[in-house]
């Protein structure tokens, strides 16, 4: 693992190909309504090759903007590894309600976008406003009654994927390049990098580390980027996110550490007890009662893991 931003893969292919060549046997979890999903880090590999193949028979080449509408799972990963390493720009959508997703697609120009079939009730009606969106990829199964706008072209994600070649030609990508975009700003790879070696070193990750993300992912682009760096398996939670749905899954996947907000881990005190495997999680800004609450339950709650240098 590197250990110096000198160090520092210049770009997320050198971070994808670290992690499966180096960390293959990694794994990630996603929760399902029975318990969870796991893939492994050479797994998602031969995916992300897939989706890569896939965009590009879509005809996303280099810098086309590709939006994801994702809760946080495993597919949402594969996007994030392929989309700039393909030469593309990730445009990661925040799905809470009431934000302002027509415009924000529009202003980036989003050509494709990734969407959970979960979601899309909530995003149907801003369809035909999305004028500059030729492709929608539903991942997961399309709502009774589903009908796409005129000029808008809906794919099955599983078929989408279906046959395509297990490795991809990956592109050599100058580091400064946009690969992900940010509040509608692009970070470069560079940026990113430097962002998920300064997250590896905050958080102290290694590959025998089970890292909770109960944070979107667009909340904070580098944590996808830091876990295939140092090789730390992933615990996602997808749609399941009340407290009882979080902490079962909590206890079946068995994260050492954890991240959330104050409200995520106020919501799971109750559940303390019986989240065992948890030693750290990480709520910013929390209240120091609430770290007491966790002490006493043997978790150690940090109100921040990482320097004000690599904030976003």
């Amino acid at each position: 693992m590197p250990s110096t931003t000198q160090d520092v893969p210049p770009d997320l292919r050198r971070i994808l190909e670290h992690g499966v060549s180096r960390h293959a046997s990694a794994t990630v979890d996603t929760a399902t309504p029975s318990g969870f999903r796991r893939v492994s880090y050479a797994e998602i590999g031969v995916r992300v090759a897939w989706l890569a193949h896939a965009l590009r028979a879509l005809g996303v080449g280099e810098g086309d903007r590709v939006g994801t509408y994702m809760w946080n799972n495993a597919a949402h990963l594969e996007a994030f590894l392929a989309v700039p390493c393909m030469g593309a720009v990730l445009h990661p959508l925040d799905v809470r309600p009431g934000e302002d997703v027509a415009s924000a697609v529009g202003h980036a120009e989003d050509r494709v976008l990734i969407v959970d079939g979960a979601l899309l009730p909530r995003l149907g009606a801003l369809l035909p406003d999305l004028k500059t969106v030729e492709h929608v990829i539903v991942h997961g199964p399309l709502p009774d009654g589903f009908t796409a706008p005129a000029g808008m072209t809906v794919h099955d994600h599983a078929e989408l994927l279906r046959d395509r070649p297990a490795t991809y030609d990956w592109p050599e990508i100058d580091a400064g390049q946009a690969a992900v975009l940010s509040a509608g700003e692009p970070d470069s790879h560079r940026t990113i990098a430097r962002r998920a070696l300064a997250l590896v070193e905050a958080f102290d990750l290694t590959e025998d580390d089970t890292l909770l993300l109960a944070v979107p992912h667009f909340e904070d682009l580098g944590l996808p980027y830091a876990a295939f760096l140092a090789g730390a398996s992933l615990a996602v939670p997808d749609r399941f996110q009340s407290s009882e749905s979080l902490a079962a899954f909590t206890a079946a996947s068995r994260p050492n550490l954890g991240v959330g907000s104050p409200r995520v881990w106020e919501g799971l005190l109750p559940h303390a007890a019986a989240l065992t495997s948890l030693t750290e999680v990480v709520a910013p800004d929390c209240p120091p009662a609430l770290a007491d609450a966790y002490g006493r339950h043997g978790v150690t709650l940090v109100r921040d893991r990482e320097p004000a240098a690599v904030r976003p």
